[in-house]
């Protein structure tokens, strides 16, 4: 699951949509994951809290929204 693996949602809703998954399974596989924020929080606890790390997540598809709250700061979208 591209969550485990460090994924936020812009990327998997990405990888679903290229193997031609309907948005609305999207969605609802979207609903049904821990919040973006969450995982994102989770990473950088691992990670620290870094420039880098917010760099890396944004890399792997994580949010500005999500980013903000994981780091506590603006992000530049």
């Amino acid at each position: 699951m591209l969550a485990n693996r460090g994924y936020g949602d812009e990327w998997i809703r990405h990888d679903l949509a290229g193997h031609g998954v309907e948005p609305e399974t999207v969605a609802a596989a979207l609903a049904a994951l821990e919040p973006e924020a969450q995982r994102a929080a989770a990473l950088v606890g691992l990670l620290g809290r870094t420039a880098k790390t917010g760099a890396r997540l944004a890399r792997k598809g994580f949010g500005p929204e999500a980013l903000e709250t994981a780091l506590g700061v603006d992000v530049a979208e």
